[in-house]
């Protein structure tokens, strides 16, 4: 492998953004490249694939989701390096259709476990708290995954490795 295949990449961000009417946006982004990710709540739960990937990097473990579009989607997918436990690589693939086998590379970067953990969370923790507001619950999906975040932010503050959590 050439050295920028293995550089470990520190300038990375994530939004995720829950719309109106059934939509949410994933946008990742890294040195000036921007994903974005249109998801349908209908065929998909964002908040609940990004969970999932939470635990996974929290208990340092492959995961793949899919955030399926009307037609198609993306598959997010994180794995450990084998020879370095702080190290996770997040993949991104394009899903040509609803039908989940042509999956084509968009992205991919690898970061530190702790770095990626507290990206997602925050999205998920800001989503949560948005929800508490009448105004923002209108016309859009409900998060029901409030108490699956409390426990996870449990796991991660308790962490010897990886916590504490920044999420108070």
């Amino acid at each position: 492998m050439d050295r920028e295949k293995n550089e470990i990449c520190d300038t990375i961000g994530i939004s995720f953004t829950q719309d109106r009417h059934g939509w949410s946006d994933l946008l990742v982004i890294q040195g000036g490249t921007s994903f974005s990710l249109r998801i349908s709540d209908v065929l998909s739960d964002g908040p609940l694939g990004l969970l999932r990937l939470c635990d996974a990097i929290l208990t340092n473990r492959p995961e793949s989701v899919d955030l399926l579009d009307e037609p198609g989607g993306h598959r997010l997918t994180i794995y450990p390096d084998p020879g370095q436990q702080h190290i996770m690589t997040l993949e991104i693939r394009a899903l040509a259709t609803s039908d989940k086998t042509e999956a084509t590379p968009m992205f991919s970067t690898r970061s530190k476990r702790k770095q990626l953990l507290t990206l997602l969370m925050a999205e998920l923790w800001k989503l949560h708290h948005f929800h508490a507001e009448p105004s923002f619950q209108r016309g859009r999906s409900g998060f029901a995954h409030a108490d699956t975040l409390l426990e996870l932010n449990r796991m991660w503050d308790a962490d010897q490795r990886m916590g504490p959590s920044i999420l108070k």
